[in-house]
C-alpha cells in the first residue's frame, strides 16, 4: 500500500508511470482519469495491485541480478525534477555508474508472462514512453530495462535503448499541455475511447434528471451521432463476417481438436472441464422449510446505471 507521502507527491506533476497516460496511449488509464486525479476529483488508488506488489518484491533482486549481468554498478536515486518544468518529476530505480555513455537510468520490470519479449522494440508501449520520461527528466543519454519475463532474465544487452529525440519532444509537448492547459486551469480533456474513460464519465455523471432534454442542433454533434450510427452498422457487420469464417472452420474441425495450417499456425475447439458448483433450490427450500426460508430471506436494492442508447429517427444508412 502506498504511504501518505507517495499518495500526496502523485497529485503534483507527472512521473514517469504517468507518460503513456498524458500521452493519451495508456491501456489502463485515460488522460481524464489522470486530469480528475490530479484536480483532486478522485482519489488516487491506494490498492496495491498483485503485480505491483511483485514488483516491488522483485525489483531489487532484478537489479542485482542486471548488474551481475552487466558489470554495471548501480546506485538508488532519490526523486529527480525537471531542471525548467519541475511538474515532471522521475523516481528510478537505479542509476548506471559505470558505463561508457556516462550514468544511466536503469528501470526494473517484472512481467509473469515473458510476452516474446527479446529487444526494446518488444517493450509495451507504457514501459518504452516510461523510460523515455526518465530521460527527458534527467538529460541522460540512455535508459537500460531490466526485464524479468516468465521468471527469467531477458539478455540486458537486448534492453539498452537510446535516448528517442522526436518522442520526447512530442511527450514534452503533450504533458506541458496536460498539466499547463487541462489541470492548473481545471479544465477536462476531450474523451477517447477507454474503457477508463468510461468509467471516469460515469463516475462524474452517474445519473439523469428524469425531466431533462437537451436539444443540440449543431453540425459537429450531428457528425458524431452519424459516425456512431456507421460505425455500429461495420461493427455488426465485421462481427457477423468474424462468426461466419468461425463456424466455417469448426465445420472443417467437426469433431478434431485442433486444426493445424502448416507455416501459419493452428486453431483448437476443445470442451473444457466439466465443474461443479453449489446451488440452492429456492422453490423447495420455501416449500419444506418455510421458516428457515424467511429467516434468511432478504430483498435488496440494485442500484440502477445509466445505458447509453442509440436511436436515430431513420436508419437508412
Amino acid at each position: 500500500m502506498l504511504t501518505k507521502e507517495e499518495l500526496a507527491a502523485r497529485q503534483f506533476g507527472f512521473g514517469g508511470s504517468d507518460a503513456a497516460a498524458y500521452c493519451g496511449v495508456s491501456k489502463w488509464k485515460s488522460t481524464l482519469q489522470l486530469v480528475l486525479e490530479r484536480l483532486g476529483e478522485i482519489p488516487v488508488s491506494e490498492e496495491e495491485t498483485e503485480a505491483m506488489y511483485w514488483g516491488s518484491v522483485f525489483e531489487g533482486p532484478i537489479l542485482d541480478r542486471w548488474s551481475d549481468l552487466t558489470g554495471i554498478k548501480i546506485r538508488r536515486s532519490p526523486k529527480r525534477a525537471h531542471k525548467d518544468f519541475p511538474f515532471f518529476t522521475v523516481n528510478m530505480d537505479a542509476i548506471g555508474l559505470n558505463h561508457p555513455r556516462g550514468p544511466i537510468y536503469v528501470e526494473a520490470k517484472n512481467f509473469e508472462h515473458a510476452y516474446g519479449i527479446k529487444t526494446v522494440a518488444d517493450l509495451p508501449a507504457d514501459t518504452y514512453l516510461q523510460g523515455q520520461h526518465g530521460l527527458m527528466v534527467t538529460g541522460y543519454q540512455m535508459v537500460a530495462f531490466a526485464i524479468r519475463a516468465g521468471g527469467r532474465m531477458v539478455d540486458p544487452e537486448q534492453m539498452f535503448c537510446e535516448r528517442d529525440e522526436p518522442t520526447i519532444a512530442k511527450m514534452m509537448e503533450a504533458g506541458r499541455y496536460v498539466w499547463e492547459e487541462l489541470v492548473c486551469k481545471g479544465k477536462l480533456p476531450e474523451p477517447d475511447g477507454s474503457e477508463s474513460c468510461e468509467a471516469m464519465l460515469a463516475h462524474l455523471y452517474p445519473t439523469d434528471k428524469d425531466a431533462r432534454v437537451l436539444t443540440l442542433d449543431d453540425p459537429a454533434i450531428l457528425e458524431k451521432a452519424v459516425k456512431l450510427q456507421v460505425a455500429k452498422l461495420e461493427l455488426d457487420a465485421a462481427e457477423a463476417a468474424v462468426r461466419a469464417i468461425k463456424n466455417r472452420l469448426k465445420w472443417h474441425m467437426a469433431d478434431a481438436a485442433e486444426l493445424v495450417i502448416p507455416t501459419w499456425g493452428k486453431f483448437t475447439w476443445k470442451k473444457s472441464k466439466d465443474g461443479v458448483y453449489d446451488a440452492v433450490d429456492l422453490k423447495k427450500l420455501r416449500e419444506q422449510f418455510p421458516n428457515a426460508f424467511a429467516a434468511c430471506y432478504e430483498q435488496k436494492k440494485r442500484q440502477g446505471t445509466r445505458v447509453f442508447l442509440m436511436r436515430p429517427d431513420k436508419d437508412d444508412l
